[in-house]
């Protein structure tokens, strides 16, 4: 599966840390970070910010954090189970400022963290607003082959 991916820690204000991360999930079911799944060849590197997953890699979860100081903690965890077939989904996450140039886009489905064995004790995206989950987790469906039809009023 080929995915792009561009993620790190910043600082967008004086009072506000963000991180968006990217874990991979392998066979075993362990959550390896990306930078050392890159450094054990899990991930390939085939353009800027467009890897390649070469390994035993079954999953991936996308982890966007923020931390203020004037607002409480959020997190927000997306599982996705990678799809190679043209017309998959794609599925693109960003972080919680739209202002950072951060994202992931890869073709694939959102599942929930039990499809990989991964248990949490709750939802690390209970206390945000649905607004601001729709707008950091976009989901396309190609069109391809799609033709539109226009529609004539009859005189």
């Amino acid at each position: 599966m080929r995915f792009k991916f561009r993620g790190g820690v910043s600082q967008p204000n004086s009072d506000t840390i963000e991180k968006f991360l990217l874990f991979c999930i392998d066979t075993k079911k362990r959550e390896i970070p990306f930078s050392t799944a890159k450094m054990y060849g899990l991930l390939r590197e085939v353009g800027p910010y467009e890897f390649e997953a070469v390994g035993n890699i079954i999953g991936f979860k996308v982890f966007a954090h923020r931390f203020s100081t004037h607002s409480m903690r959020r997190n927000l965890e997306v599982f996705i189970r990678p799809e190679m077939q043209d017309n998959s989904p794609i599925i693109t996450v960003k972080p919680f400022s739209m202002k950072l140039e951060f994202y992931f886009e890869g073709r694939g489905q959102i599942v929930e963290g039990d499809e990989f064995g991964i248990k949490r004790p709750k939802k690390l995206s209970d206390g945000i607003p649905q607004t601001i989950i729709d707008e950091m987790v976009k989901v396309a469906y190609p069109t391809d082959g799609v033709r539109r039809i226009r529609m004539k009023a009859k005189d």
